[in-house]
Order: structure tokens, then C-alpha cells, then sequence
């Protein structure tokens, strides 16, 4: 990938910081507000999506279709990154 390659959204690919910050932004709005910090192994996970090139709009699509199960379902805490890893 080139310096000038991006990651969607206008993040440059070699920015992973910013790339994880968009995807918590994301995630905390699927939460409703409520702020789930990437720490750990959710961010071991986002730094590999973004080191792969994987778009920000293909795990935010993901991230809300698990949102929206995690709604329907009887769940009473917010959703992590690492639950969405399969959508």
C-alpha cells in the first residue's frame, strides 16, 4: 500500500491512530452514547483490520448489523469491538 492510500473516509493509511479513534467514534454511537473504550485485544483487532486496509465504511457496516441484533436481543451492556469481528 502507498503513503498515499487511504483507508475510506480520508483517513491515510498510515495513520492507525485516527483509523481507531473513527472506529470507537462509530462504536459509540451504535451504543447510543455510550463510550466503549478499544483497548487490548479490541484494538490488537482494529490495528489488523487497518494495517490489512480493511475500509472504514466495510467495519462500520459491520458494526452496525451487530448493533442492531445486539438491540433485538436481551444484551443490557454495550457492545464491544471484538463482538463485531465476524460481521
Amino acid at each position: 500500500m502507498s503513503e498515499l492510500a487511504r483507508y475510506g473516509d480520508g483517513v491515510p493509511s498510515r495513520d492507525i491512530g485516527e483509523y481507531c479513534r473513527r472506529v470507537e467514534d462509530h462504536l459509540t454511537r451504535a451504543n447510543e452514547g455510550h463510550l466503549v473504550r478499544i483497548v487490548g485485544p479490541g484494538f490488537d483487532l482494529v490495528r489488523a483490520w487497518a494495517q490489512s486496509g480493511v475500509p472504514l465504511s466495510v467495519v462500520f457496516r459491520g458494526i452496525d448489523l451487530k448493533a442492531e441484533r445486539h438491540r433485538e436481543g436481551q444484551a443490557r451492556r454495550p457492545l464491544r469491538i471484538e463482538f463485531c469481528e465476524s460481521d
